[in-house]
């Protein structure tokens, strides 16, 4: 049969730019949500080993676990650090699988799973629009700003949270557009 399979299809500035903004839409409200929230409160709705959400309303479903923001805070520090230490080892593949996993634990803390598997579906879209070799130092700076992330949700600072947010996830708008890529 023809035409079985598929295809990648190019993303265009204007592609990034949507895709972005709808991820801002997801982002912002998630490190607000954290910010906002008391150290030993229950935060967002995060998934267990089998894949299935917790309830955040102060219970829990058999299958979920309850997270706190304290412990939500420390996943999420320690995803910041492993991201930093993946850039300055020079190791982009590992950049990207701990950027991912530090913005999945940043919505599904702060909004859900399902807010962090959108998100994760847009981000990925949004890394084919530049080539590897055009990221480099972009990546340092991107890296290097989620620990600070990271301390202005834990110091309860949710506009500031929420700009470093913003500006992170603009990562990919930093790196000049080529006649090539």
């Amino acid at each position: 049969m023809p035409n079985r399979g598929f295809r990648l299809v190019n993303i265009t500035e204007a592609d990034l730019e949507e895709i972005i903004a709808i991820r801002v839409l997801l982002a912002v409200p998630a490190a607000r949500s954290l910010a906002e929230a008391g150290s030993d409160d229950i935060v967002g709705r995060v998934l267990n080993a089998d894949g299935v959400q917790a309830v955040t309303d102060g219970s829990v479903t058999e299958t979920g676990e309850a997270t706190t923001k304290s412990e939500a805070i420390v996943r999420l520090r320690e995803l910041a650090e492993a991201t930093v230490a993946a850039t300055e080892a020079g190791e982009p593949a590992e950049f990207y699988t701990q950027d991912r996993r530090f913005h999945e634990a940043l919505l599904e803390h702060g909004l859900g799973g399902r807010a962090a598997a959108i998100s994760l579906r847009l981000r990925d879209q949004s890394r084919l629009y530049r080539r590897q070799d055009q990221i480099g130092a972009i990546a340092v700076e991107s890296a290097r700003e989620l620990p600070r992330i990271v301390d202005l949700i834990e110091s309860g600072d949710s506009a500031k949270a929420a700009d470093l947010v913003t500006a992170n996830l603009y990562f990919f708008k930093r790196v000049p557009a080529t006649a090539d890529g």
